[in-house]
């Protein structure tokens, strides 16, 4: 049983250890979205969240894919991610109104890992104004909308404002090998 839930080149115990994370935040999630805190729905999922964990190690075992990632550096990424799409979403009304225009950029990434690249490229598509349109080796071609009147601006300006806080925290996140 203890192969299950181990990681490849990590002890049985830290394999252990996330299973039951990710079974007691799976179970927490039940309870929040069912809002029933009887009897039966707590055993029903406690079960279901312990199934849910031994399916994916049994027949989606990623070893190696997310060893990289400290998934509890992630907590603040939630919000940080809601706070840059309301202030993507203001700015963004305020470029449409004052006469929008649309360019393709190339942007770089700092980030190594592919997973947190993808959740990178997926959270620039989340904020509004921006759209991703390819992710190739770490460097991620977007359609952002600008102001007709733009003046024209440095490489790096633009990179700070499309990735900002959001690629800080996934880099804090990144394990470095």
């Amino acid at each position: 049983m203890k192969k299950i839930f181990r990681r490849v080149g990590a002890p049985a115990s830290t394999g252990l250890k996330t299973a039951l994370f990710s079974a007691f935040v799976l179970f927490g999630a039940w309870l929040i979205l069912t809002e029933n805190f009887n009897v039966a729905n707590i055993f029903i999922g406690a079960a279901v969240s312990a199934l849910c964990v031994y399916a994916f190690r049994v027949w989606l075992p990623l070893p190696g894919l997310l060893l990289n990632v400290r998934f509890i550096k992630l907590i603040r990424f939630p919000f940080s991610l809601i706070k840059q799409i309301y202030i993507a979403g203001i700015n963004a009304i305020k470029i449409i109104f004052t006469g929008a225009d649309s360019e393709i950029i190339t942007i770089g990434t700092d980030l190594k890992d592919t997973f947190l690249q993808t959740v990178l490229t997926n959270s620039i598509t989340l904020t509004p104004g921006s759209v991703s349109l390819n992710l190739d080796d770490g460097r991620i071609t977007i359609l952002r909308l600008k102001r007709k009147d733009e003046k024209p601006r440095r490489p790096e300006e633009i990179e700070a404002e499309i990735k900002g806080p959001i690629e800080r925290i996934l880099l804090n996140a990144e394990r470095r090998v």
